[in-house]
């Protein structure tokens, strides 16, 4: 079946009272026609001052409409996102986008309710398979230019950005008395989508532990006078 609003909603109603004591806030249902992924859970991430995640926002469901499943794949497609939903709503810390925590819940609500929720979606699309999300070529789309910056104190932090704002971005933050070096990075890990995308030089401290696991697939680049390698 292909996905249809009115499914999503009252499945999406069924499952929060269901599998998540109906605690789940409302999200906006949006049907894509989407290549790179079959579903997604997007929302706005809250900050305060200092950079830190003290919240989220503004959620939003959506579902691609050139994958054809059977109901009970659907289903598992909408439960796996409800759950990206519920950690985000409350502010749950987890190791990474499909870590400790998302396992552990994803695995509590396939052991009780019989479901086959699992990391990655599977099934066929109208022109061609579901595994095309996880290929190169797709998460192209969402890769970032992530800047490390190491400061005096010797904590980092970061500044995520468009490929065309990265030599602006080196400059003004080259004019900080505090930041001893700059390290840039390409990256498609979805962590790096939560922080907003830059126009002008703006660093989030960050954990280094942390980052560190998450700029484990990166690419390390160089900046050469107004060129990116």
């Amino acid at each position: 079946m292909i996905a249809s609003l009115e499914f999503i909603r009252l499945s999406f109603g069924k499952f929060n009272d269901l599998m998540f004591d109906g605690v789940l806030p409302p999200v906006r249902i949006v049907l894509s026609k989407a290549r790179t992924f079959v579903g997604k859970m997007e929302y706005k991430v809250i900050r305060d001052r200092y950079g830190n995640v003290i919240g989220h926002s503004d959620y939003i469901l959506k579902i691609s409409t050139l994958f054809n499943f059977r109901q009970e794949e659907l289903e598992d497609i909408i439960i796996h996102e409800m759950i990206h939903c519920y950690i985000a709503f409350r502010n749950i810390k987890d190791s990474s986008v499909h870590g400790k925590a998302f396992q552990h819940m994803m695995d509590a609500i396939n052991a009780e309710f019989g479901r086959n929720i699992s990391i990655r979606h599977n099934g066929n699309t109208l022109n061609g398979s579901a595994s095309e999300q996880d290929s190169p070529s797709a998460r192209i789309a969402t890769r970032r230019m992530v800047c490390v910056s190491e400061f005096i104190d010797g904590k980092k932090g970061i500044t995520v950005c468009t490929p065309a704002k990265t030599i602006a971005i080196n400059f003004g933050l080259r004019q900080y008395s505090n930041i001893l070096k700059l390290s840039w990075f390409a990256s498609d890990d979805p962590f790096f989508e939560s922080y907003p995308l830059s126009r002008k030089p703006r660093v989030y401290r960050i954990n280094e532990e942390e980052l560190a696991q998450h700029l484990s697939t990166a690419q390390p680049l160089s900046i050469k006078g107004f060129k990116l390698f």
